[in-house]
């Protein structure tokens, strides 16, 4: 069978150099959260690579981590709803292996969260787990 090699750049910095190239090579960035002070060209670099049409996606050791890296992504001009689609359903655009065994289908069982308000905003709180179709921690027993 065919193998397509993907690739994705993990966690490094300066990749506007490169944009171009990563664009026709269809390799996608992977951010992780930095310390502090990398912050602003670190955020610079990651959206001017997103603006340049590179697919930017956020990995950390926790969910907060995740959330963090992609909301301040946004404060410094990611697409909102990108930012939001790639800490949530985004994976399956990277692994497209991953297609049509996520996502709600009647009758299936699902995994997901239930969020007070945008994942993106940090001060929303997860209301509710749900776990093979059945709430698994809620608000009223967290």
């Amino acid at each position: 069978r065919d193998h397509k090699l993907r690739a994705a750049l993990i966690g490094s910095s300066f990749w506007s150099v490169y944009a171009a190239d990563l664009k026709e090579l269809a390799i996608s960035i992977i951010a992780m959260p930095k310390k502090e002070g990398d912050f602003p060209v670190y955020m610079d670099e990651l959206v001017a690579c997103h603006k340049g049409g590179i697919d930017v996606y956020f990995a950390g050791e926790t969910g907060t981590q995740i959330r963090a890296t992609a909301s301040l992504a946004v404060r410094h001009g990611m697409d909102q709803n990108w930012a939001r689609f790639a800490i949530s359903s985004g994976h399956t655009k990277l692994f497209p292996e991953c297609e049509g065994k996520v996502g709600f289908k009647e009758g299936e069982s699902a995994d997901f969260l239930v969020w007070s308000d945008d994942p993106l905003n940090l001060s929303s709180t997860i209301l509710a787990r749900v776990r093979n179709g059945k709430v698994v921690v809620s608000e009223e027993n967290q």
